[in-house]
């Protein structure tokens, strides 16, 4: 599961001044099952506070993909199946 991997990965950078010095690097994680609904609300919900960066959600992404990019937010998603979100031409 990509949560426990993020867990790790985010203390060892916090560890280590050298990686980003004067910053500290948090994260939410929330478990959207696959629900296009669920995963928008956590999106607006984790936008509103403050949230800069985004990893997932699974499957659908469009409405999240477009809601990120309004915001001149990152978004990566590893298993997202919708084609026209990677089109780099639209």
């Amino acid at each position: 599961m990509i949560s426990g991997a993020l867990h790790v990965a985010v203390n060892e950078i916090n560890a280590n001044p050298d990686l980003l010095p004067n910053h500290r690097l948090n994260y939410i994680f929330d478990n959207t099952c696959g629900k296009e609904r669920q995963s928008t609300q956590y999106f607006m919900d984790h936008w509103k506070m403050g949230a800069r960066v985004f990893i997932g959600p699974e499957m659908n992404c469009r409405t999240e993909a477009t809601m990120a990019a309004a915001q001149n937010l990152p978004i990566i998603s590893y298993k997202c199946k919708d084609q026209t979100v990677s089109d780099k031409k639209k």
